[in-house]
């Protein structure tokens, strides 16, 4: 049987421009996939945004009309009226450090000793309200200070152990905050001896959506499946932790909007 020249020079041209489309075909499902996933992190980004100036906000409208804001100002006139010089100084030095960056901060990751630096000039304030009264107790594993953090994740977690168990609590009080790392995870645990978090009334205020709004942050940075936050209270008081996949910023880099 002969094929004829216009046959053959058609399977030719098939035979040439098949794998040819294939490729083209190819490298354009591969430049969708690109700009599908550049899309995905560019929604995420803004979700994380999102939420991180949502977070901002309410830590902010927390600090304009909360009961610690009052009782940190009796405290500091308290001082004034004694005479107190040191223990005024100190007082309205931690406080203005503590609102300080609580309005410089940027990032959506900062080191866990940034975070961990303010929230010990929150306690500072809570031990000079207490005194004795309140004791305070840290664990922490050297390796995880370099760890990133979403802002106000330790603070959070240590401000609803107060507003929601110690300060209701009389008589002694007792705080423990854990930071450590448990097998590459970064695990951040505070634990209180006060009357017990009631969930359902935390859920309504704004220190309960603080909590969700945490969660989803880490989630949106770590995955869904790596993070865990689980508030665990008892006739005892109350266990509050979140854990993630321990992060470093590798750059060595100092981020620009550290308080000073």
């Amino acid at each position: 049987m002969l094929i004829s020249q216009e046959w053959f020079t058609t399977m030719i041209i098939i035979a040439v421009f098949i794998p040819i489309i294939s490729v083209i075909a190819l490298f354009m499902i591969m430049g969708y996939e690109k700009e599908f996933r550049l899309m995905k992190v560019k929604q995420q980004n803004v979700e994380l945004e999102k939420d991180f100036q949502q977070s901002k906000y309410m830590q902010l409208n927390a600090q304009i009309q909360p009961h610690f804001l009052f009782n940190t100002i009796n405290l500091i006139l308290g001082y004034a009226r004694l005479d107190e010089k040191r223990q005024l100084v100190n007082t309205i030095e931690n406080f203005s450090q503590y609102l300080r960056f609580s309005y410089q901060v940027q990032d959506q990751l900062i080191p866990l000793s940034m975070e961990f630096e303010q929230t010990k000039k929150y306690l500072a304030i809570q031990q000079a309200r207490f005194e004795s009264y309140l004791t305070i107790e840290y664990e922490v594993d050297s390796e995880v200070y370099d760890a990133l953090v979403p802002p106000y994740t330790l603070q959070t977690l240590t401000e609803n152990a107060f507003k929601h168990g110690l300060e209701k609590k009389a008589g002694e009080k007792y705080l423990k905050i854990l930071l450590k790392n448990d097998d590459t995870r970064l695990v951040i645990q505070v634990i209180d001896n006060g009357v017990g978090i009631n969930l359902k009334q935390m859920e309504a205020t704004p220190s309960g959506h603080g909590l969700d709004n945490i969660q989803r942050r880490l989630m949106l940075l770590f995955g869904k499946e790596n993070v865990n936050l689980l508030v665990c209270p008892s006739d005892t008081g109350t266990t509050a932790s979140v854990s993630f996949p321990l992060q470093t910023n590798k750059s060595g880099e100092e981020h620009e909007n550290t308080p000073s």
